[in-house]
C-alpha cells in the first residue's frame, strides 16, 4: 500500500535505468515503486533476424533486478513489449523471469493488462497461484477513453484471475498528453468517478507525461487527480 506522495516510475529496462535504481539512497527507494518495462529483443538489420534469442534476452532480468532494486521492496515487472511470437518452448518469457526471480527470493508484481495473449495471461496466473501477491492492471489511454465502460471492462480483467480489488495495483496509463489529445483535469475526474469502489484498490497510479507544451493540461490532470489516491 502506498499513498499520493508515492512515484511509480516507468522505466526501460536498459543498463541507464537499472544503474539509476543502484544509485537509489534508502530515502529514494522508500518513495517509490518502480515499473519496469522488459524492452523488445533488439533487431539484427544486416542479418534480417533478431540480434539474440528470446531466453538470452531475458536471462538476466531477474539478476539485474538484484543487483539494482535488492529483494525486500516490491517492483512492478511488465514484459508486454515482446512480441507474442518471443515464446520460449511454448512459455511467455514473463514466466522465465517471474522463476528466476522466484529463485532469487525478489518481490516481483507482474503486470498485465487488456489483450496480452494466452501465453501472457498463463504466466500470469502461474505467478498469482505461486507467489500470492496479486498483480499490477495497467490499462492504456486507449482502455479508458469511455470511462463508463471501465467497471465492465475492470469486471472482463478480474474474473477470470480471481482477484478482488484489494489484491490489484491498478494503473491508468494516459500515455503522453499532446495538444491533439483531449485529456483534461474534467476527463481524468469522470474516469476516478467511474472506477468501481476506487478506494479499495491495492493502489491506484495515474501515468502521463508531456513536455512544456502542454504542461498546463497536465498540470489539470495532477490537480484533479490530488483528490484521489494517486501514486
Amino acid at each position: 500500500m502506498f499513498d499520493e506522495y508515492h512515484y511509480v516510475p516507468v522505466l526501460k529496462g536498459r543498463q541507464g535505468e537499472y544503474g539509476a535504481l543502484a544509485e537509489a539512497d534508502d530515502r529514494v527507494r522508500s518513495n517509490i515503486t518502480p515499473l519496469l518495462e522488459i524492452p523488445p529483443i533488439p533487431w539484427d538489420f544486416e542479418a534480417e533476424a533478431p540480434a539474440k534469442s528470446t531466453a538470452a534476452h531475458v536471462a538476466d532480468v531477474a539478476g539485474r533486478i538484484e543487483r539494482s532494486w535488492g529483494e525486500d521492496r516490491r517492483i512492478f515487472l511488465d514484459a508486454g513489449l515482446l512480441s507474442d511470437e518471443d515464446l520460449v518452448e511454448g512459455r511467455h518469457p514473463l514466466a522465465l523471469v517471474i522463476e528466476s526471480s522466484r529463485a532469487a527470493g525478489l518481490t516481483v508484481v507482474p503486470v498485465t493488462g487488456l489483450a496480452r495473449g494466452d501465453a501472457y495471461d498463463a504466466a500470469v496466473a502461474e505467478s498469482l497461484a505461486t507467489d500470492g501477491r496479486g498483480v499490477c492492471l495497467r490499462l492504456e489511454s486507449e482502455d479508458i477513453e469511455e470511462p463508463e465502460d471501465l467497471p465492465r471492462v475492470l469486471g472482463e480483467l478480474l474474473a477470470p484471475l480471481g482477484l478482488a480489488q484489494g489484491d490489484v495495483d491498478l494503473v491508468l496509463d494516459l500515455g503522453p498528453i499532446s495538444a491533439e489529445q483531449r485529456w483534461t483535469g474534467a476527463t481524468v475526474r469522470l474516469i476516478l468517478a467511474a472506477l468501481p469502489d476506487s478506494d479499495q484498490w491495492r493502489t491506484l497510479t495515474l501515468l502521463a507525461s508531456s513536455f512544456p507544451s502542454t504542461s498546463r493540461v497536465w498540470m489539470e490532470i495532477a490537480l484533479a487527480c490530488s483528490r484521489g489516491r494517486n501514486g
